[in-house]
């Protein structure tokens, strides 16, 4: 840790007006800008926003964070969508600019690192950003009152050692290089302030994009909230599970809704193949009371579930699996059971992945051939029936 983002988090570990936000996180700031609007008006021109007002604030309006009306207008002079804990999500800034907010003048998406979202007329201003913005308007005007100016002071200093930590540990570019499948020089510094989840959510979602754009050259891709293709695609989503970013790429057929569902799924350090059936629910049911996997194994291979997962049995603690060349592999899994669930009917099975590689298991170069020779795979499988 340097000296500048050991002070940093320092900085915010021993400040009350942080140790406040946690409780709430993005409502906390977004009650503190809309403050700010209310008792300061000219403090909207750190957005943007120009004239005397009068003006109306509106706080969770539509589901957006802080909407900005002159008074007697129906069209908001701005809107902001404030994502200082959670990730940008392209298809919710679409839907506001497209279908819940088309008419707002101007539109911004607050953030812990820059997004580039303009096709959709939405101005990017980094928390970091804010700071310079908020400093600059605070030396020209007069606040007179001392408790405001202190607490307006405190808040900038906040966002601005927050947005010191955050603007090493959310490069894009040094993400791309491990994901979360190395050894992150930043995740003990976000722990200490309660922000590692959020680099772990940035992490998949640069993982899933990048990924999709690689898949892109071979299928049709869609995301989880956006435009869904009329044909056969591989819809990729990604969240955050048991403080673990996943990222999984379902693949969808011609039909509208097929039996089986087929998915590739990345989550930890865990490559899974899953098979989505409403036939297993029973069957998982039975089997986790009896601690006996008998009826479910009977009821995946009724169901042709084994032509998709990675096999019958581990042999020497691996699995065989056909490498995108045709030859066959034996990479090692951690499993303990031949099957794991997930209720109510999903069954699943994975291979290790392993950041600095192995003869045995994935590394993360690898990730990708064979996330689209599976997936190619998965839609011929679905095709045979």
């Amino acid at each position: 840790m340097d000296d500048v983002r050991k002070a940093a988090v320092d900085w915010l570990n021993q400040s009350p007006l942080y140790r406040m936000s946690l409780g709430s996180r993005e409502l906390f700031h977004t009650n503190f800008l809309a403050w700010l609007f209310e008792q300061y008006p000219s403090s909207l021109a750190i957005f943007g926003v120009e004239g005397t007002g009068p003006w109306q604030i509106r706080r969770e309006y539509k589901h957006i964070d802080i909407a900005v009306f002159s008074a007697g207008e129906t069209r908001p002079r701005l809107i902001i969508e404030n994502k200082v804990k959670d990730v940008v999500r392209p298809a919710q800034l679409n839907r506001y600019a497209e279908t819940t907010f088309p008419d707002a003048a101007s539109r911004v998406v607050l953030s812990l690192v820059p997004f580039d979202n303009s096709a959709s007329g939405w101005l990017s201003i980094t928390y970091l950003q804010l700071h310079l913005l908020m400093t600059k308007w605070l030396e020209t005007e007069d606040v007179g009152n001392a408790r405001d100016s202190l607490f307006i002071e405190e808040y900038i200093n906040l966002i601005r050692n927050l947005g010191l930590i955050c603007e090493s540990a959310f490069d894009a570019a040094s993400i791309e290089n491990e994901y979360w499948f190395g050894r992150n020089a930043y995740y003990g510094e976000l722990s200490r302030i309660g922000f590692h989840d959020t680099l772990s959510k940035y992490q998949a979602q640069i993982f899933a994009r990048q990924m999709g754009a690689r898949l892109s050259d071979h299928m049709t891709v869609a995301y989880r909230g956006g435009e869904t293709p009329s044909g056969k695609h591989v819809l990729i989503w990604t969240d955050l599970f048991r403080a673990t970013p996943c990222a999984s790429f379902v693949v969808v057929p011609d039909a509208a809704k097929h039996i089986p569902r087929l998915e590739v799924q990345i989550q930890g350090r865990q490559y899974r193949h899953m098979f989505v059936h409403p036939e297993l629910e029973n069957a998982i049911e039975a089997s986790a009371s009896l601690e006996d996997q008998t009826i479910l194994r009977t009821a995946v291979e009724q169901l042709g579930g084994y032509n998709w997962l990675f096999g019958r049995e581990k042999h020497a603690g691996c699995f065989a699996i056909q490498r995108p060349d045709g030859s066959v592999r034996h990479v090692r899994s951690a499993m303990r059971k031949p099957l794991n669930s997930y209720r109510p009917n999903v069954v699943y099975q994975y291979l290790d992945i392993d950041a600095d590689g192995g003869e045995t298991r994935l590394t993360v170069d690898e990730l990708f051939e064979q996330t689209r020779h599976d997936l190619e795979f998965a839609f011929a499988l679905l095709e045979r029936g």
